[in-house]
């Protein structure tokens, strides 16, 4: 393995079509292996556990027929040639409006995954946008979270548009071109949109400590697909998180929405034995109606 301090381009491109990538990232546990669909517009992932060598392919095969299909349709007037990669000089860019739109605080906001996109290890980088005035750009949340995780340092930009942001008992007129920079983990910190199209771009990392992804990632965009693809996302977040309770649980949400019992309820027994507090969430999650009055589950709810 190639010492990780080493400069290398890790983003490979087809000559002609940069939509068309491959991406690889790696930690101390996982290696992910990102191809894109011809169009960028979603990706395959191979994850690999590299200790024990086991791997899986986050993506349903139904997705992948139906992106085929797609491809197959936006590429038609394409000239057939041979796929050719070019490797980056080291670096890479987008514009805001490539960037995967994902729907993000319930319906009012939308959530750009930066670092996902660029496969970023070294910090948390994403931006949010709210179409209208009044709508959330800056979930409400403080960074006093449990573990390693949270506890960031966090610095927003306003791209564009206007926002007012609440810190603590002030409130902060944005326009835009503002940083706002928030050392204190403890203060509450969220963001409401004056203007339509309102975006503010969220920078932070813990201090002293090295940065890694955090699990929320791939349960917010396994949530904002909730489809195949957040089938395909969850999957590759459970090799990533092996002990992480909330992946299995949404993607057992998932998979009881879809109406496949067996899976719901293999994905929400592995929930409740990676933390049982899951038995209190499913006992009034809405999603899992379909499940309601099955003998296995309510086997998993009295334990």
């Amino acid at each position: 393995m190639a010492d990780p301090r080493d400069e290398k381009p890790r983003i490979l491109y087809e000559q002609g079509n940069p939509a068309h990538r491959l991406r690889v990232e790696h930690d101390q546990e996982t290696l992910l292996v990102h191809l894109s669909d011809e169009d960028g517009g979603g990706w395959t992932v191979l994850a690999v556990d590299r200790a024990t060598r086991r791997w899986v392919v986050s993506q349903a095969l139904a997705s992948w027929t139906q992106r085929r299909a797609r491809i197959s349709s936006s590429t038609a007037d394409r000239t057939p040639g041979t796929l050719r990669l070019t490797m980056t000089s080291g670096y890479t860019t987008a514009r805001l409006d490539e960037l995967e739109r994902l729907t993000a605080f319930g319906e009012d906001g939308v959530w750009h995954p930066v670092r996902h996109h660029f496969g970023i290890e070294g910090f948390g980088i994403n931006a949010y946008t709210a179409d209208r005035a009044g709508g959330q750009v800056v979930e409400e949340h403080d960074e006093l979270a449990e573990a390693d995780e949270g506890r960031h340092e966090e610095l927003y930009v306003v791209l564009s548009g206007r926002a007012t942001f609440a810190l603590g008992a002030d409130t902060i007129d944005a326009p835009s071109g503002t940083f706002v920079f928030v050392k204190d983990p403890a203060l509450r910190r969220g963001a409401i949109a004056v203007e339509p199209h309102t975006t503010v771009l969220a920078i932070g990392a813990r201090p002293g400590h090295a940065f890694h992804v955090s699990p929320w990632e791939y349960a917010f965009r396994g949530r904002a697909r909730w489809s195949s693809d957040g089938v395909a996302i969850f999957e590759e977040g459970m090799v990533r998180f092996p002990q992480n309770a909330t992946l299995p649980y949404n993607l057992a949400c998932l998979h009881a929405l879809a109406g496949e019992q067996p899976a719901a309820l293999a994905a929400l027994s592995r929930s409740i034995a990676l933390d049982p507090v899951a038995r209190t969430w499913a006992s009034a999650e809405e999603d899992f109606a379909s499940l309601r009055g099955h003998e296995e589950f309510d086997a998993l709810l009295a334990g």
